[in-house]
């Protein structure tokens, strides 16, 4: 029964070194998802004028992804909730993007939310990644 215990605590103490170094990163270092059907995804809003642009884009990995399919919403800030203002759902088999354009009020602060799902031979994986801005009073 002590050999069973030593033996425990002998396997404990060689698998704790592995579990904290995985859990330390070095400042700067960006933790990123590990996809199987996309390689990047970003969202962003830019302003020209009264005029939003949302825009959300991803790639796909050549030779692995067969789809992609994903919808951009756009919202704007009400006191303490968020108005929906418009969406834009797009399927393709190419590197992704979608573009939402929407009327903006200056001062009024939009948030955009993507969310895609990308498909090849052994599945999908879905994800979602979202931005805040406010459009500019000047």
């Amino acid at each position: 029964m002590k050999r069973m215990i030593m033996v425990f605590v002998l396997c404990i103490t060689m698998l704790m070194p592995m579990t904290i170094s995985a859990a330390i990163t070095d400042p700067g270092t960006s933790i990123v998802p590990c996809w199987e059907y996309m390689n990047d995804m970003d969202v962003h809003i830019a302003f020209s004028g009264t005029t939003g642009t949302a825009t959300g884009t991803v790639d796909r990995i050549l030779g692995v992804t067969s789809e992609i399919t994903g919808t951009l919403y756009v919202y704007r800030k009400v006191g303490n909730s968020w108005v929906f203002v418009d969406s834009e759902t797009k399927t393709t088999s190419n590197t992704f993007s979608v573009e939402v354009s929407f009327d903006a009020v200056k001062g009024t602060e939009y948030k955009a939310i993507f969310r895609v799902t990308a498909y090849g031979s052994g599945g999908s994986e879905t994800d979602s990644t979202s931005t805040t801005k406010i459009c500019p009073s000047n």
